[in-house]
């Protein structure tokens, strides 16, 4: 993710000015505004930046996932066998080389792009903006109608989900970096295949060289750091896709049908 610094600072200066004058013009307090509004484009630039990457990279794959899976069930009779298999193999190379790629963007570490790795940095230069206070006050004020202590005990349920660490009262540099090495352990595999496999156009890898175990780790893990930064930023889960609404079983069984006992 890319901010043009002279935009941002434009941004958080009008901000904090209508601030300003919205309060009636209260000397001594340009601080205090600056930093209020300045805290408002960071969560609305990551909450932004959050629903691009959902809806450009993370729901397609984990159906993509998902429709392998249900293509993995319908073959495991036939392993072993030529029964498709050609037809077999092109849609298990395909869908690696799809996975692989996807996983890679996003981890990319360009400053421009879309990647939940970038997004996990800029949380890492605003993590003292990350409190169990303010999601307190963000359920306290986004749930009126709901009694105080029970939205305030629903925050602190959600900000202990989304930090890991029960009782922390803020978010840590040391606790995203360790987010940062776990994506970057979780998919070196994949990334590696993706360099090597798509972006050097070697075109007849072994299937092999990548075990699924890897690639389904590697993709669990992008859901789980993703799920929980969402959370940290918006206060909520995610809406994923339902991956039951998409069941192609039954095309898959159309071309290997279930054996005989």
């Amino acid at each position: 993710m890319s901010v043009d610094s002279s935009q941002r600072r434009r941004w958080i200066k009008e901000n904090a000015y209508f601030r300003w004058v919205d309060d009636g013009y209260p000397d001594g307090q340009a601080v205090r505004y600056w930093l209020k509004a300045e805290s408002e484009y960071v969560f609305s630039t990551l909450e932004a930046e959050l629903d691009t990457i959902r809806k450009r990279q993370l729901d397609d794959l984990l159906i993509h996932r998902h429709i392998f899976h249900q293509f993995a069930d319908a073959t495991q009779p036939y392993v072993g066998s030529q029964d498709g298999a050609i037809l077999a193999d092109w849609i298990a190379r395909n869908y690696v080389a799809y996975a692989a790629t996807a996983v890679r963007r996003m981890l990319d570490r360009r400053r421009d792009a879309h990647s939940l790795f970038r997004l996990v940095q800029e949380v890492r230069r605003n993590c003292a903006k990350f409190t169990r206070q303010r999601m307190r006050q963000k359920y306290v004020d986004n749930f009126p109608d709901v009694a105080s202590q029970l939205a305030l005990e629903k925050a602190d349920e959600m900000f202990d989900y989304a930090i890991g660490r029960p009782g922390q009262q803020v978010l840590t540099r040391r606790m995203v970096e360790a987010d940062i090495l776990k994506l970057e352990q979780a998919a070196q595999a994949v990334t590696n295949i993706a360099n090597s496999w798509i972006t050097h156009d070697n075109r007849n890898p072994a299937i092999s060289s990548l075990n699924f175990g890897d690639l389904n780790r590697a993709i669990d893990t992008l859901e789980s750091v993703f799920c929980r930064y969402h959370a940290l930023v918006t206060g909520n889960k995610p809406l994923l896709p339902r991956l039951d609404d998409f069941d192609c079983t039954k095309h898959f069984q159309k071309i290997w049908s279930p054996r005989p006992p």
